[in-house]
């Protein structure tokens, strides 16, 4: 028997959930009827780390030949050694010819260990960026029942987000169909937020699959707009989801929306909804936030600051004149703060001049 090792995906606030990847343990080391496959596999990935550093001998003599230039390895001195397989492989996918072909060839089979090491995940984006339609979806396939996993990874966060941008839609519902029911964690997750903003951004605006991981994160929206991750996603659904659905968000912060808008991360939404949402949402926004009372305690709010700009900045509404207007009728008492005069510098009324008038 072997025994099952769940992954935990941690959000950040405690909150966790499994991944169901069962990993296998070694628990004998006889290699008799039992442990044969394993030992198969590892006999594999020998011959697969001794082809690599086949490759890697082969380019160290083919640098010394004049007739080769010399090719520079685009990736972090101090996170990876240029000696190190995996960074020659890095080197490989970038040289054109008979080498990227032999290292696209050596990677596969290794897909999702490479993804979640810092010069393995490089290497398979650079493969996704340089490899053919088959090369390309027999990568992609080594990488389902991982993506939950990934979602949690530092480093292969950037391979799946990769996956989405540059990957037919066909070959990317698996990531869909392995985040459902997990949305709101993902969207939590300082890592896993960025995985929902790219399947927004690049989905077809009729692909009902990643509208319903919307649904999902819209089950409690003003949480979400006010979660230190979450509020990504949300502003990515401002711009890219369905009517509908940014209704739903414009509707959330208008509850408590001066505090709303002076907060850390749902002032970001805020100021979505000004940009993005209806025209009677951005009205109603507007019209709640313009008085003397709101425009002095939003100026003097390092993030309400930003509200203030962005309605002042708003093009074709009587709003932004009206922005304007208390600002500089309110400059004594926001010159009074920080936060204040940086306001009033940004919108080109410094306390001094309008104290003259």
């Amino acid at each position: 028997m072997q025994p099952q090792v769940a992954e935990v995906f941690e959000t950040t606030d405690g909150a966790s959930f499994a991944t169901g990847h069962e990993e296998t343990v070694s628990v004998n080391t006889v290699p008799d009827e039992m442990t044969l496959p394993s030992t198969r596999r590892s006999a594999r990935r020998r011959q697969r780390r001794a082809a690599r550093q086949s490759l890697v001998s082969g380019m160290a003599h083919a640098s010394h030949d004049q007739s080769v230039p010399e090719q520079r390895v685009c990736v972090n001195d101090a996170a990876t050694d240029d000696a190190h397989p995996d960074a020659q492989l890095l080197q490989a996918l970038e040289t054109e010819g008979q080498s990227r072909l032999e290292a696209l060839a050596l990677i596969r089979g290794s897909v999702r260990r490479l993804c979640f090491e810092s010069t393995g995940c490089r290497v398979i984006q650079q493969a996704l960026k340089f490899g053919d339609k088959k090369c390309i979806k027999e990568l992609v396939e080594e990488l389902h029942g991982s993506v939950l996993e990934a979602a949690s990874s530092p480093h292969a966060n950037y391979v799946i987000q990769a996956v989405i941008a540059r990957v037919p839609t066909e070959l990317v519902k698996f990531i869909i169909q392995e985040i459902r029911g997990k949305a709101v964690e993902v969207a939590r997750h300082r890592y896993g937020c960025r995985i929902l903003c790219r399947l927004l951004e690049h989905s077809p605006s009729n692909e009902d699959s990643v509208h319903m991981l919307v649904d999902e994160v819209l089950e409690k929206p003003l949480e979400m707009c006010r979660h230190t991750y979450a509020h990504h996603v949300i502003n990515s659904i401002m711009e890219h989801g369905l009517p509908e659905q940014r209704q739903i968000v414009a509707a959330a912060v208008k509850q408590d929306l001066l505090v709303n808008a002076c907060g850390r991360n749902a002032s970001y939404v805020v100021e979505k909804v000004l940009l993005y949402g209806s025209q009677c949402d951005r009205e109603e926004v507007s019209a709640k936030l313009c008085n003397p009372e709101n425009i002095v305690w939003l100026g003097q709010s390092e993030c309400g600051g930003f509200v203030v700009r962005t309605m002042a900045s708003m093009p074709a509404t009587s709003f932004s004149k009206d922005v304007m207007g208390l600002v500089q009728a309110s400059a004594e008492q926001l010159a009074m703060t920080k936060y204040g005069k940086r306001l009033l510098q940004d919108l080109g009324l410094a306390w001094q001049e309008v104290k003259k008038q």
